[in-house]
């Protein structure tokens, strides 16, 4: 993705990886969105049936050994929000690329409504109500533990569809095609870098001629 953007603009292109595997969406939201929007998320969310049975399995089995009740987990609601995000808001970020969703296709009828309110404070915090937000769709994956199987991972595509055509300056990049029914992470990445680069490329391009 940042080699094709730096060919094609001939200017350096910076890139913040910001990823925990597993993480819940939640967790990259602030604590002020969440209790106004979803304020059930943020009730004993290591026992709150809001979180995904996979999140709150793995947390506990990470967490298991601390001797601190108060101990955290970056699947925490808020938590990569407060550590990884708002460190960030004095960088003058261009643009999101997201890609995440699999510990949330349980409640994937939500997902919607939660990826909206986080685009939402986001672009908030960086003054920039236009910032732009690409989704990678989930790669088909036949989930062994998710309730439904392969319909519930279409159905969360849906919803990050929906996001897409409902919110401005936010596009869904293509990624369904890509995936390994036995593996949840694509092999072919190159493949899918190419086209968020080519879908900025394209939309540059289309903002020069206006």
């Amino acid at each position: 993705f940042g080699q094709m953007l730096s060919d094609s603009l001939q200017v350096p292109v910076g890139l913040i990886l910001n990823a925990i595997g597993g993480s819940p969406a939640e967790a990259w939201i602030d604590r002020k969105t969440l209790e106004f929007e979803f304020p059930d998320i943020l009730y004993d969310w290591k026992q709150n049936n809001f979180i995904q049975d996979w999140a709150r399995e793995r947390a506990a089995l990470n967490i298991r050994k601390s001797t601190n009740k108060q101990q955290r987990h970056p699947y925490e609601p808020c938590y990569l929000y407060e550590s990884g995000i708002q460190p960030l808001e004095k960088f003058p970020i261009r643009g999101i690329i997201w890609y995440q969703g699999e510990s949330n296709v349980s409640r994937r009828n939500e997902y919607k409504d939660l990826l909206t309110a986080m685009i939402s404070d986001w672009r908030q915090r960086w003054n920039k109500s236009d910032m732009p937000f690409y989704i990678i769709e989930l790669a088909d994956f036949l989930s062994p533990t998710d309730k439904g199987g392969r319909t519930a991972w279409a159905e969360f595509r849906k919803a990050q569809a929906e996001v897409a055509d409902t919110n401005k300056n936010v596009t869904l990049i293509k990624n369904s095609d890509l995936g390994e029914w036995n593996d949840i992470h694509p092999l072919d990445k190159k493949t899918l870098g190419q086209r968020v680069a080519a879908a900025i490329l394209i939309e540059m391009n289309t903002k020069n001629r206006k």
